[in-house]
């Protein structure tokens, strides 16, 4: 049995949810942070798809890395939207790396 969690958190016991963890080298794509944020809304889903729960853009000047951090209610919302068209764009256009994670749990605080 799971401990009780304030309404602050969602929990994945109904529904599996999924987080996709998108990454690039800046360097590999040229862009500067303006040119970052810029290439973060070419694939961002709107704020109406399907499932979206939450999207986090990442960015780390030090290391030279953009990227993005979406969380869907399930595993077919995620492929609804990064469809196998949208994953092949972002893969050849920006050489980025793509990571799958199931979600128990999402806090907002």
């Amino acid at each position: 049995m799971l401990p009780e969690l304030s309404t602050n958190y969602r929990t994945s016991l109904e529904v599996e949810m999924i987080t996709l963890i998108v990454t690039y080298h800046l360097s590999a794509t040229g862009a500067d942070y303006t040119d970052a944020m810029t290439r973060y809304l070419d694939m961002t889903p709107n704020e109406d798809a399907a499932g979206l729960v939450r999207t986090d853009r990442l960015f780390d000047a030090m290391r030279g890395i953009g990227g993005a951090c979406y969380t869907f209610n399930s595993r077919e919302d995620t492929d609804a939207w990064f469809d196998k068209n949208l994953v092949a764009y972002i893969i050849k256009n920006y050489s980025a790396n793509l990571k799958y994670f199931e979600t128990p749990v999402v806090m907002d605080k």
